[in-house]
């Protein structure tokens, strides 16, 4: 799976943008229309978080691997099991 995460300058969360399946997904922001904001365009596969307390799920993505961004700076992120927010 590939998404597309979206952070106003004035954020400190990414926010889902798109997602695409393998035969859709775009390998550069050359191909997506410009837009304002820092955007990753990130790699991994959907797996499922548990909160055992509440008994919610929700999907995470699992070893993230950033295609490209549209950040200038050095961008750090976890491997863990989600994209930071």
């Amino acid at each position: 799976m590939t998404v597309r995460l979206h952070q106003n300058r004035q954020d400190t969360r990414w926010h889902l943008a798109a997602c695409y399946c393998l035969s859709c997904a775009p390998l550069s922001f050359d191909e997506l229309p410009p837009t304002l904001g820092t955007h990753l365009l990130c790699e991994g596969r959907i797996g499922i978080t548990q909160d055992g307390q509440t008994q919610q799920t929700w999907p995470v993505l699992i070893s993230p691997t950033i295609i490209e961004t549209t950040r200038r700076t050095h961008v750090t992120y976890h491997t863990a099991q989600e994209v930071p927010e």
